[in-house]
């Protein structure tokens, strides 16, 4: 896993792409939605270190079951979206900052 360290752009939505590990710049809110078209599985792996093993949320936009994932990242939290095709699955993920 590669880490992609964010830029802390207060306020500012950034959207970040699936299967990379990421570090939340800033205390914010994860936003991960199926936005029609290909489905699949995602799941929000979440932790300390760059190497996030905690899962935390679950995506499936294949059965109807659930298909958002939501929650709020301290700063300095890595977190994952991993998905097995994340180049083809239409998910979208959003980070909003809340300062």
């Amino acid at each position: 896993m590669t880490e992609n360290p964010l830029p802390p752009t207060p306020g500012r939505r950034l959207r970040l792409p699936l299967g990379v590990v990421h570090r939340a710049p800033a205390l914010g809110y994860l936003s991960i939605y199926f936005v029609g078209g290909r489905a699949g599985i995602v799941e929000l792996f979440v932790g300390d270190g760059p190497d996030p093993r905690e899962r935390v949320g679950y995506l499936n936009a294949g059965a109807d079951i659930n298909s958002y994932i939501g929650m709020v990242l301290r700063p300095g939290e890595h977190w994952i979206a991993a998905t097995k095709r994340p180049d083809k699955i239409a998910v979208e993920c959003i980070f909003t900052p809340f300062s």
